[in-house]
């Protein structure tokens, strides 16, 4: 139901190969499509780093240590940043 292209005769598919090369021929668009978004996301997040900015993950970082701050006024500020920046966000019980 959902690949519209034709299946060639029973003749052009009696190897592994003709098999293959029918079925990349439907695959391809749809992962080079894929792919080429990914390529260009990995492109834009280098960019924004050659920028200065921070990626998303620093900012959560920032963010959960600016918490941790106003939570713990006590401690030492930069122990509480290098605290948060080193701790995982998820704990895994193992």
């Amino acid at each position: 139901n959902f690949v519209t292209t034709d299946v060639p005769p029973p003749v052009d598919l009696e190897t592994a190969f003709e098999v293959g090369a029918w079925t990349w021929g439907w695959m391809e668009p749809c992962l080079g499509e894929a792919s080429f978004v990914l390529i260009c996301l990995a492109f834009a997040r280098n960019q924004i780093i050659n920028l200065g900015y921070k990626p998303y993950t620093c900012g959560l970082k920032a963010r959960r240590a600016s918490k941790l701050i106003e939570a713990y006024p006590q401690y030492n500020t930069e122990v509480l940043i290098q605290y948060s920046e080193s701790d995982d966000f998820i704990t895994i019980d193992k």
